[in-house]
């Protein structure tokens, strides 16, 4: 496979797979490419992260609404209003 071939096939792949904003990625300069790709490769990495992180918060929260929500009930429950 040529050199050419084998970067337009680079390219092809990869424009498939680039988030929206990024769908113009090949139109910089050809030398630029691996950084670019490498770029949006790490930053969809650390999006990714930190939604791990948010989704985790989240849960924690909700745990913790969860345990409020039960003390309110028992407290309700205690005063016998309903």
């Amino acid at each position: 496979m040529s050199d050419s071939t084998l970067a337009q096939k680079f390219i092809d792949q990869l424009t498939l797979v680039m988030p929206a904003d990024f769908k113009d990625w090949h139109n910089n300069n050809d030398e630029e490419l691996p950084e670019v790709a490498a770029f949006v490769i790490a930053n969809l990495r650390q999006r990714l992260e930190w939604e791990a992180e948010e989704t985790e918060r989240l849960r924690r929260e909700l745990i913790h609404a969860r345990f409020i929500n039960k003390q309110l009930a028992g407290t309700i429950d205690a005063f016998g209003v309903k």
